[in-house]
């Protein structure tokens, strides 16, 4: 079963990567023969990626996020996922090499850092934490689609601004469209990150006595979800959208995901499992 977990990790980065390329080629010629190719690639890697997954829970007797950079794992696997689902609804595909490209980049950071190492941490063998973990990984997947789109939003606007309706402005949805999509991605996220989050404080209270508030990394999520209700409140409250509330919302996401990377890099204490 290691071997399979192994050899899974290592390919994994390489089918979602040329997936991205695909896309990328899509993007610019246009060919839907490419198009579903790419399609077809992404679905061969969101169902591989589902057997890394669960032979890797099997093989440790765990929940498979020992650590924050298995959870990128998790994280690219939720992105895929929701992203493929979303393909097939709309039958649109030219959003795909921006879904693809952080897929692609959560995993291969995920397989570089990879430990195949068991541990006897019963708490990640909790069914129950699993649900907490499943909760907030989806909640922080919204979040990053929120943020893709943010990005598309920035980028668009900034070429209508400048008047160079090139590929971009062919290519991608219309402005509205796009800040509709991060409103609601947002929301959904905003929800699912909550009840995530709150079960965690539950059963760390539970089993612990305390919130679990000694691990800077739950403290700065808390923050961050805090940050993004405001944000979503004020602007639903105003009635005011448009080029800052997205910029905003790219820059916090970038900002959640780099501090949570170096405290991991330098603390190495995912919810003190290790």
């Amino acid at each position: 079963m290691l071997k399979l977990v192994i050899a899974l990790n290592i390919f994994l980065p390489i089918i979602y990567g040329l997936t991205t390329v695909l896309y990328g080629r899509y993007f610019i010629n246009k060919k839907l023969k490419t198009a579903k190719w790419a399609s077809f690639l992404l679905l061969c890697g969101t169902c591989l990626h589902l057997v890394f997954l669960v032979a890797k829970g099997w093989h440790f007797q765990r929940f498979p996020i020992e650590s924050s950079f298995e959870s990128l794992s998790m994280l690219a696997f939720d992105i895929a996922v929701i992203y493929c689902v979303t393909e097939r609804l709309k039958r649109e595909y030219t959003t795909g090499i921006f879904f693809l490209s952080i897929v692609t980049l959560c995993q291969t950071v995920s397989t570089l850092l990879f430990r195949g190492e068991k541990t006897t941490n019963e708490l990640l063998a909790n069914p129950l934490f699993g649900v907490h973990a499943s909760f907030t990984l989806l909640g922080l997947s919204a979040l990053a689609i929120a943020t893709l789109y943010a990005l598309m939003y920035c980028v668009l606007a900034k070429q209508i601004k400048k008047k160079q309706f090139g590929i971009l402005y062919e290519g991608l949805p219309d402005l509205e469209t796009l800040d509709s999509m991060r409103q609601n991605a947002t929301i959904c996220g905003i929800i699912v990150l909550g009840i995530g989050i709150l079960l965690g404080h539950f059963w760390a209270y539970k089993l612990f006595g305390h919130f679990g508030l000694a691990d800077p990394k739950v403290w700065i999520t808390d923050i961050a979800l805090c940050a993004y209700a405001t944000i979503w409140w004020s602007t639903w409250k105003s009635g005011v959208h448009g080029l800052r509330t997205n910029i905003l919302s790219v820059w916090l996401f970038v900002m959640l995901f780099t501090v949570v990377t170096v405290l991991e890099f330098f603390l190495n204490t995912f919810h003190r499992f290790v």
